[in-house]
């Protein structure tokens, strides 16, 4: 299976984000690749680029309003956006609404 649309993949600096972000790049998307940290973007994407895949590198913090509205700018510019792999946070364990009400103020 080959990919032709894009492929936005959160938290893709390391670990899961990152192996993600391979797979659909050996898969023949093109990736966003969105994280914190720009020089662990940096790295990934390296490694894709070397592989013969095409990624694109968004280095935002997706906690903050502004980090938010630049990831949806970006992907409303991309067009064609297949898939989302939203990998970005952390989760906890548990009965779901009740970790909810643990994590807003």
């Amino acid at each position: 299976m080959t990919g032709s649309g894009w492929a936005i993949v959160t938290g893709a600096s390391g670990g899961m984000g990152a192996a993600f972000t391979r797979a659909l790049a050996r898969r023949g998307h093109p990736v966003l690749a969105v994280a914190r940290s720009a020089e662990s973007l940096a790295r990934v994407a390296d490694e894709v680029k070397k592989n013969g895949g095409f990624v694109e590198t968004l280095a935002v913090d997706l906690a903050s309003t502004a980090g938010v509205a630049a990831v949806v700018a970006r992907a409303q510019a991309l067009g064609d956006v297949e898939l989302l792999v939203n990998n970005a946070g952390l989760s906890t364990s548990g009965h779901f609404l009740g970790s909810l009400s643990r994590s807003i103020p």
